[in-house]
C-alpha cells in the first residue's frame, strides 16, 4: 500500500511540541519477516486469506509501543471475508525503546522505518481517531500481517490509545485559553476478528507538557493545570501526576480498570488537558499584551463529485472530514454522479495559538463490495473462501483522491472562503475527484484590545 509522506516541516514542528519529557534509549533488534512462516502465515495467493494474522510470539501477550503518528486514514480495501468494518490505519514512527517492534520488512520513508496500526471503525468512534503530528501510547496484540508478503508487524487491534496534541483549552471560568496538551484516550476489547479483556488491568502512560508560554515574572506567572475534561461512556476516572513534582515535565496518567471484569464489550474513554494557565499576579487587571490565541469556525458548506468512480452507474461514496480535532462523516453519499453537489453545511469551532496551526483532511472510498460487512463476526468467519469474498478480491472498492491541507499565520488561519480540489493519497489514487467548499472565520481573539475579554465577532 502507497503511503503519503508527511512534509519534514510539519512533522519537526509536530515532534518539537509534544515530545517534551519522552525518555530514548538505543533500538532493539528487529524481528526477521521470515519467522511469520514460523508462526503460521501461508504463501500463496489465497492462501493468504487465512490466517491473515499471527502473533509474533507464541504467548499472544498485549504490547506497548510509543511513538508519533505520521499518517492516518480509513482503508477502501478491506475485505468482507475477515471483517466487519473497514480499518482505520495510522502509521506511526516508533521510538527507539519500541524499535524492537519491527519487522526488518516494515516500510522505510524519508529515513525512518514506520509501523501501520490498525483498528476497525466499527469499534473505534471518530471522536478518538489520531491525525498525523500525534504522539502516541498504545496497547494491543502484535502481529505478523500474513496478507501482504514480505511480512510486516503491526499492532493489530490495539486495546487501549492515547493521541496527544497540542490543542489550547478555554477551562470554565477563565477568559483566557490555556497552552495545553489534549490526550484522548479509548480502550475497547473488540475488533472485529479479535477479542481481548480491557477492565482487568490497569494503564500508566506519561502525556509530556507543552513548553511554558513565558516566563515566571512577578506581573504574572503559569499555573500548571491537569483536567479530565470528558467521560464519554462513564466509569473510573484517571488519576493525573505531574512529574518531577518540583519542576514538571509531563504528567503520568493511571487509568483504573482493574475491575475484575473480562468482558470484551466493555469501552472507555477519557479526555484529558494538561499544560499551562497564564495568572496575572495583580488580579484587578485584566490579562493584556499581544493576541496569543485566536477561536477560529470552519463551516464545510458542499462537496461536488467531479469523478464518482463507477463507470456506468452511480457511485457510493463513505467520506470523512476532519477540521482540527474533529472527525465527522458526510452522509447522503450513497448515491451519486459526476457533476453532483451534496450540501454539508457542518460548523467545527477550536482555538490555536498565534504561532500553531491547524489542518484539513479528508478521507473515504467509493464502495463496489461492502454489502458483506453486515454479516455478524461469526458469519464473516465462516465465509472466507465464498464467491462473494473473492470477488472483493478481484474487483474490489476504489480509492479517493484526498485533501489534507495545512494553515498558520503565515497564511492568516485560512481566513475566507475555499473551494479545494482534490490530490493524490498515493500512486493509485486520482487527482480531482472532488471539490471540498469551506468558509474560515474568526470568532474571537484572546486577549483583545487593551486587556478586555474576548467577545464574539
Amino acid at each position: 500500500m502507497q503511503k503519503k509522506s508527511i512534509s519534514r516541516m510539519f512533522l519537526g514542528l509536530a515532534l518539537a511540541l509534544t515530545v517534551a519529557g519522552v525518555t530514548h534509549s538505543q533500538p532493539a533488534p528487529l524481528v526477521n519477516n521470515t519467522d511469520a512462516l514460523t508462526r503460521g502465515c501461508k504463501t500463496g495467493t489465497l492462501s493468504r486469506i487465512d490466517p491473515q494474522w499471527v502473533s509474533v510470539e507464541a504467548s499472544d501477550q498485549p504490547r506497548v509501543a510509543e511513538g508519533t503518528v505520521t499518517l492516518s486514514k480509513v482503508t477502501h480495501e478491506d475485505n468482507p471475508a475477515n471483517h466487519t468494518s473497514h480499518d482505520w490505519n495510522y502509521d506511526v514512527v516508533l521510538d527507539p525503546a519500541s524499535q524492537g517492534l519491527h519487522s526488518d520488512a516494515n516500510d522505510v520513508e524519508a529515513g525512518q522505518r514506520q509501523m501501520e496500526m490498525e483498528w476497525e471503525t466499527r469499534y473505534f468512534p471518530p471522536q478518538f481517531w489520531p491525525v498525523a503530528g500525534d504522539r502516541v501510547w498504545m496497547m494491543g496484540r502484535w502481529i505478523f500481517d500474513c496478507g501482504h508478503p514480505p511480512y510486516r508487524t503491526e499492532i493489530h487491534p490495539p486495546k487501549a490509545v492515547a493521541f496527544t496534541r497540542l490543542e489550547p483549552t478555554l477551562f470554565p471560568g477563565q477568559t483566557m485559553p490555556a497552552l495545553t496538551n489534549r490526550t484522548y484516550v479509548y480502550v475497547h476489547g473488540r475488533s472485529g476478528y479479535y477479542r481481548s479483556p480491557v477492565a482487568t488491568q490497569n494503564y500508566e502512560f506519561d502525556v509530556p507538557l507543552p513548553p511554558k508560554p513565558f516566563a515566571d515574572t512577578l506581573l504574572r506567572r503559569n499555573q500548571l493545570r491537569a483536567e479530565v475534561l470528558s467521560l464519554p461512556y462513564g466509569g473510573p476516572r484517571p488519576t493525573l501526576t505531574p512529574q518531577p513534582a518540583n519542576n514538571p515535565t509531563r504528567v503520568h496518567v493511571v487509568y483504573p480498570l482493574a475491575l475484575g471484569n473480562p468482558d470484551p464489550n466493555l469501552r472507555f474513554g477519557a479526555v484529558l488537558a494538561v499544560g499551562w494557565q497564564e495568572v496575572d499576579r495583580r488580579p484587578t487587571l485584566p490579562l493584556g499584551g499581544s493576541p496569543r490565541f485566536r477561536q477560529l469556525r470552519v463551516t464545510f458548506d458542499s462537496l461536488r463529485i467531479n469523478q464518482d468512480h463507477d463507470p456506468g452507474a452511480s457511485g457510493e461514496w463513505n467520506f470523512w472530514v476532519r477540521a482540527g480535532s474533529t472527525w465527522f462523516e458526510v452522509r447522503g453519499l450513497g448515491d451519486v454522479d459526476d457533476g453532483d453537489t451534496i450540501q454539508i453545511r457542518r460548523s467545527v469551532t477550536f482555538i490555536v495559538p498565534e504561532n500553531g496551526s491547524w489542518s484539513v483532511q479528508t478521507t473515504g472510498w467509493e464502495d463496489d463490495c461492502d454489502g458483506r460487512f453486515r454479516d455478524t463476526e461469526a458469519e464473516a468467519e465462516q465465509n472466507d473462501t465464498s464467491v462473494a469474498d473473492l470477488q472483493c478480491l478481484v474487483d474490489g472498492n476504489d480509492r479517493l483522491g484526498t485533501l489534507n491541507r495545512m494553515y498558520t499565520s503565515s497564511t492568516n488561519f485560512g481566513r475566507g472562503s475555499h473551494d479545494d480540489a482534490s490530490t493524490r493519497n498515493g500512486s493509485a489514487d486520482t487527482r480531482g475527484d472532488f471539490n471540498l467548499r469551506y468558509r474560515v472565520e474568526e470568532v474571537a481573539r484572546y486577549p483583545q484590545a487593551g486587556g478586555q475579554p474576548p467577545v464574539n465577532r
